[in-house]
Parts: C-alpha cells; sequence; structure tokens
C-alpha cells in the first residue's frame, strides 16, 4: 500500500486496502500494492493499481494481472486483467468509512486493448433510471466465448473445456455465471423490472408505477435485513450500542447461533 500525500492516512481507509490487497494477492500469486490517492479533501480519497504511462502519454492505473494454468500449452498464462477503482472517505457524520462509487472491471488477457469483458459498478447517487449497483457486459460474444473455452485447471468447470473436441458444444456467454449479492443482497424483482423499463423505455404508466416498486423494494430490503441481522444479532447490537451511546444487552439463551450465508 502507499499514500501519494504525505498526510497521514485514516487507519479504515489502510484496513479496507489491505484487505483489498490481501485479497488480490490469492489470486496473483504476488505482491499487490494498491495505491491510495487523496482527493479534493483531507478525507477523501482514491484507491487503485499504480498509474503508468501509455503510449500517448495519458495516464492510468495498471491492470492487476490474473494467471491460469495452460493444460494443453503446459505453462501459465495472463487470462485477465482486473481494473479497479474505489472511491472512500471518512463519514463526518458518524466516523466511518464510506465507499460512494467503485469500479471492477474485468479485461481479456490482462491487456487493456478492444473491449472489456464486463465491469461492476457502484454509484451511492446514479441517475434517476440507473440502478445503483450494477453489471455491464461490454465484450461481443465471440470474445467471451473464445475466453470461457481456455482449459485451465484450477477448477473442475474448467479441467472439462480440455477435453472439448469438435464435436463438443461451442461455450456460449450463459455459461458464465455473474454474482450479485448472495441471498441476502441480490436484487428483487421490482430492480429488474424498473432497469428494464428504464433501459428498453418501456410503455408504463409512470403514476401508477413509480410508487410501486419504492414501496416493494423497501419491503424486501426489511425482510432482507431482518434475515442478515439474525445471521449474527451480535454484530448488529454493537452498532446500535455504538450509535446510541447505551449498551444493548442480549438474551445469550435466545440468541441463535451466528451463521453466515455460505452462497455467493
Amino acid at each position: 500500500m502507499s499514500a501519494r500525500d504525505d498526510r497521514e492516512v485514516p487507519g479504515a481507509i489502510s484496513d479496507f486496502v489491505s484487505s483489498l490487497n490481501t485479497s488480490l494477492e490469492f489470486f496473483t500469486d504476488c505482491r499487490v500494492e494498491l495505491e491510495i490517492t487523496r482527493l479534493e479533501s483531507i478525507n477523501d480519497f482514491s484507491i487503485a493499481p499504480p498509474q503508468n504511462e501509455e503510449e500517448k502519454g495519458r495516464p492510468t492505473s495498471q491492470l492487476v494481472a490474473l494467471t491460469a494454468y495452460d493444460a494443453i500449452a503446459e505453462h501459465p498464462v495472463a487470462l485477465l486483467g482486473l481494473d479497479l477503482n474505489f472511491r472512500g472517505f471518512i463519514s463526518d457524520r458518524h466516523g466511518d468509512l464510506t465507499i460512494p462509487q467503485s469500479t471492477i472491471a474485468v479485461w481479456p488477457l490482462a491487456k487493456r486493448r478492444g473491449t472489456q469483458l464486463f465491469r461492476y459498478d457502484y454509484l451511492r447517487k446514479p441517475g434517476r433510471e440507473i440502478p445503483a449497483a450494477h453489471l455491464q457486459v461490454a465484450a461481443h460474444r465471440d470474445q467471451f466465448t473464445h475466453l470461457l473455452g481456455f482449459p485451465g485447471r484450477g477448477t473442475h468447470r474448467s479441467r472439462g473445456r480440455a477435453k472439448r473436441d469438435l464435436s463438443a458444444k461451442v461455450p456460449s456467454v450463459a455459461e458464465y455465471h455473474f454474482p450479485l449479492g448472495g441471498p441476502r443482497f441480490r436484487p428483487c424483482l421490482e430492480d429488474i423490472l424498473e432497469s428494464l423499463r428504464a433501459e428498453f423505455g418501456l410503455e408504463v404508466d409512470t403514476n401508477k408505477w413509480k410508487t410501486t416498486p419504492r414501496k416493494a423494494r423497501d419491503e424486501w430490503h426489511r425482510i432482507q435485513l431482518t434475515a442478515a441481522i439474525l445471521d449474527d444479532p451480535r454484530v448488529a447490537a454493537e452498532i446500535l450500542s455504538r450509535y446510541t451511546n447505551s449498551e444493548i444487552v442480549l438474551d445469550e439463551e435466545k440468541l441463535p447461533q451466528p451463521r453466515s450465508p455460505h452462497s455467493w
């Protein structure tokens, strides 16, 4: 981790970046050091890989290369590249780290050429017709299926590709499963309907429709929040105690055992 500023970086930012670096290093087999850049205010930061100079002199962040072992050629190759950027600040209201914006983009062959495969974006304050957390697929089918046919050895699914022959089914984009928040934070039906209306300009009676998804979404989030709290009530009590300045005591005999949803 490095900071492009002499002033001290808040501990919450440092801890967050250290966590990102650790996760990335499991997939890269080398040291990853994301760079912290101070932005407009003293508590506003950008977190991204170090920058390098491109041919045209425009600085751009480096891609984090993800390697895979080519079971046919019998050597590792840089199969994918991650382009990461997180905006973060320490909230004046509660003093915690807040991430108002993030992007995780995936490029083929760890090169920023042509079209990226896809990217996950989060915007705390999106436009009226863009969901706050969304996935955009940019690559055309040929790019995607070319990489999906790579005979890696890291998983059962990828090892099976080494056995493909001319009679095998051509890989399709549908074989890739995009995670969208697991059992607790997955989108609800109204999120999907709203995105279809916004993106395709569906004819919908706005006067009737605009309040419906808001109410349904609020109810969905309430149900999911309840389930998330039941996963670990002690964390909920700890947070509430912090913000109410009073200790919340739980009846340990009635508490369920902490559980974490393993599905992702």
